[in-house]
Parts: structure tokens; C-alpha cells; sequence
């Protein structure tokens, strides 16, 4: 059996400081980017509504699940090419894990319709 060393203790707790520093940072940047899609989400509630119909239209299409990245793209389109909006709206690719919880919170028809992935912080 190994000897224990007083200094295996001290090994582990910086090991323990260095995980909680990394935590802290990866937390910080998960509140940064909430808040940005909520900010984002207040000022432009169209895109969540123009998100639903599409993947209410992916479900009514007989898909049990789909893509929030291919939702998101569909926004895109509809709103470059068939609205003829050159400027479009700018939809942040960080903000669709957001949004694929937020429509699976709030619409009981699409509850499970997104295969989520753990998004750091939630861990």
C-alpha cells in the first residue's frame, strides 16, 4: 500500500481549485450567452413564432423529430428569399439550444421534438 503523502492533499486541492476556476469561466460564458438569446429573444419575439410554425410544419409533416439547425435555417430562407428582406434577421447559431428548450418549455405539442444536448452550465 503506497505511503500517503501530506503533500497528495494539497496536489488534490489545487486540482479541485483549477476545476472550480474552469467552472466558474465556462459559467460565465454560458450567463453571457443566455442572456444575449434572451436579450435577442425579447427584441425579435417574430423568430420564435416563425421557429414554431416551421417545426409544427416538420411534425405535420410526419416527423416525430427534427432539427433545430434545419428549423433555423428555414427561418433563414424564408426570411432572405420568400419575404425578398435582403437584410433578413441575424439568427445567432449559439442561440439554438436556446430556443429548441424554449419551444420544448412552452409548446406542449413539440415537448421532445428536439434531441438536445447537454449545453455547458448544465452539467
Amino acid at each position: 500500500m503506497p505511503e500517503h503523502s501530506p503533500y497528495s492533499n494539497q496536489l488534490n486541492l489545487a486540482d479541485q481549485l483549477r476545476q472550480v476556476e474552469q467552472d466558474e469561466r465556462r459559467h460565465m460564458r454560458e450567463t453571457r450567452l443566455e442572456r444575449e438569446f434572451r436579450k435577442f429573444h425579447a427584441e425579435n419575439p417574430h423568430v420564435y413564432v416563425l421557429l414554431v410554425r416551421f417545426a409544427h410544419q416538420a411534425l405535420a409533416a410526419g416527423f416525430e423529430h427534427y432539427s433545430i439547425d434545419a428549423i433555423f435555417q428555414r427561418a433563414r430562407w424564408h426570411a432572405t428569399i420568400e419575404t425578398k428582406d435582403q437584410d433578413g434577421f441575424k439568427l445567432n447559431d449559439h442561440h439554438r439550444a436556446y430556443y429548441a428548450r424554449l419551444i420544448d418549455e412552452q409548446e406542449p405539442l413539440l415537448r421532445g421534438f428536439f434531441r438536445m444536448r447537454v449545453v455547458e452550465g448544465e452539467r
